[in-house]
């Protein structure tokens, strides 16, 4: 990965990290109001979060990750239900981000360095 496409991922981390914020705030407070808003906008959220995911991790890694928090789902879905199974793996999905940004930042700091090193 060059030291372009990882500055790039990082700020896109950034970028997305602040609109997932900006959309949970909206999810929560619209969430009483307007149901079927809220629905469509936790949908895209968990979109969301998943590109951010299969960016960070690699399309191979992401999807390994993702098939089992999917198969954990399904075992919540059964014992509590829907909404609370939607709402453990979103909250999977995001309390993911951070330390891959961690990851990706230590990479770019590595590359930097071993660039000026040469």
């Amino acid at each position: 990965m060059t030291h372009d496409e990882v500055v790039g991922l990082v700020s896109t981390a950034v970028s997305a990290i602040a609109a997932v914020t900006g959309i949970a705030q909206v999810l929560h407070s619209q969430k009483q109001l307007f149901p079927l808003i809220s629905h469509i906008k936790e949908r895209l959220f968990t979109r969301r979060l998943r590109s951010i995911l299969r960016a960070f991790m690699g399309e191979n890694l992401a999807e390994n990750f993702l098939g089992d928090l999917g198969e954990r789902r399904t075992i919540l879905v059964k014992k509590q239900g829907r909404h609370q199974a939607d709402r453990w793996y979103r909250r999977q999905l995001l309390i993911s981000i951070p330390p891959l940004l961690v990851l990706a930042i230590r990479r770019l700091a590595s590359h930097a360095v071993r660039s000026l090193t040469r």
